[in-house]
């Protein structure tokens, strides 16, 4: 029962994203990022990026990101990503995160999304998927400038004791300035890394 259900999820995910990649629905999306299906292809000192800084994005356009992605697989290198300055909210980074359940960004070293109105939900989400063992080459993370508070700190803090190390542990540059992080949260993450030697051992600049 359990397999045939989950089949049927799998056929109806990939109906969704043939729809949502038809020309309809993914050309304002294009438009926005002045792009094509070769998306992957940027190269900035040998290094894959995608640069979609202030671009415009919203939820519907992150839908369109995770379902090329999910098609995707896995796209080839790319190192550094560019999100920042755009409002794709909890529901956006929400989308973006799940991709990676499907193989994306396996080799991410930069992750920008800075000023995004992403608050508490879509910070635990991501915060789950990398608990997962996704984006496990992250050197950088910047979600600066956004909505999140102690309630997302603590649900970070957990996935870092409850991994126990495992995660993260290239991840020298933290930034989470400018959010509604108040002193809950702040002791959350400090109990957390300082509980275990092995969490965020790398870390050595934290916004």
């Amino acid at each position: 029962v359990w397999s045939a259900h989950s089949d049927s999820a799998v056929k109806r995910m990939e109906q969704r994203d043939s729809l949502l990649l038809s020309t309809k629905f993914s050309d304002p999306f294009w438009f926005k990022v002045n792009s094509t299906l070769d998306l992957f292809c940027k190269k900035e000192n040998n290094m894959k990026l995608v640069d979609w800084n202030r671009k415009g994005l919203d939820e519907a356009d992150c839908d369109i990101i995770a379902a090329q992605l999910r098609r995707l697989k896995a796209p080839p290198g790319v190192r550094r990503l560019f999100l920042s300055g755009n409002q794709i909210s909890d529901k956006g980074i929400t989308a973006i995160a799940h991709s990676t359940s499907f193989g994306s960004f396996p080799l991410l070293e930069n992750f920008h999304a800075q000023n995004n109105g992403i608050g508490d939900a879509g910070f635990s989400c991501l915060s789950l998927q990398i608990g997962e063992g996704h984006l496990q080459h992250l050197t950088l993370l910047d979600l600066g400038r956004n909505t999140i508070s102690d309630d997302g700190m603590a649900f970070f803090a957990s996935v870092l004791v409850e991994t126990d190390g495992k995660i993260l542990q290239s991840l020298t540059t933290l930034y989470l300035s400018s959010n509604n992080i108040r002193c809950a949260g702040a002791t959350s993450f400090a109990s957390a890394v300082s509980s275990n030697e092995k969490i965020l051992k790398k870390l050595e600049i934290l916004w």
